[in-house]
């Protein structure tokens, strides 16, 4: 996160204690003094959380707000699983990204990620918290990878970001060396004419 030195310490101080309200709005007002328009939008998602305590915050108002958001945070996947609720409150995920240099996923995760998706997608399970599964992978922002993994999970998917030689690395530490599998392409065809079949 590349940012003046006041507004480095003001964020640490946030980080160091991400449950206190009085850092996070002190960092809320920081932004919004600065007039950009893409801190402001962070100011007013770091409010919306703060005041909501805990009642469901609307989805797309969130949508828009993190639009514009330009601020990332670089932190280790054991952090982010950790704290993740709290997380997710200062920046939306798709402004977070993992490193994933000693993480292997716990086994209940990647037993419900069949080796081949993870391999496809290059998507590494993180965790899955009630409905939600959590990835990390290169391409946080592909709307159809999200899609697609909604489809075959059948749950709301969250992916963070994370380098895809990270990523590479971890599904080999997890799986094994993929040079010894042959993989189908998951892909779904749409027929646009009808196949007849004659004997």
């Amino acid at each position: 996160m590349n940012a003046p030195p006041d507004a480095l310490a003001l964020f640490r101080a946030v980080l160091a204690n991400p449950a206190d309200d009085t850092p996070r709005l002190v960092f809320a007002d920081w932004l919004e003094e600065t007039g950009e328009p893409h801190n402001v939008a962070w100011a007013e998602y770091l409010r919306l959380h703060t005041c909501s305590q805990g009642w469901a915050v609307d989805a797309r108002k969130m949508e828009e707000l993190s639009a514009p958001i330009r601020a990332q945070l670089l932190i280790r996947a054991e952090t982010f699983i950790r704290h993740r609720p709290l997380l997710l409150e200062l920046l939306p995920a798709k402004n977070i990204s993992l490193r994933l240099t000693n993480y292997t996923p716990l086994v209940a995760y990647f037993e419900i990620t069949p080796m081949s998706i993870a391999f496809e997608n290059q998507i590494v399970p993180l965790m899955l918290a009630g409905n939600t599964l959590y990835f990390a992978t290169p391409t946080p922002t592909d709307c159809d990878l999200l899609n697609r993994l909604g489809f075959v999970f059948n749950r709301d998917i969250v992916l963070v970001r994370a380098g895809p030689q990270d990523v590479a690395d971890c599904l080999t530490r997890t799986f094994g060396d993929p040079s010894q599998y042959e993989f189908f392409d998951s892909v779904l065809i749409e027929h646009t004419e009808p196949i007849i079949l004659s004997d």
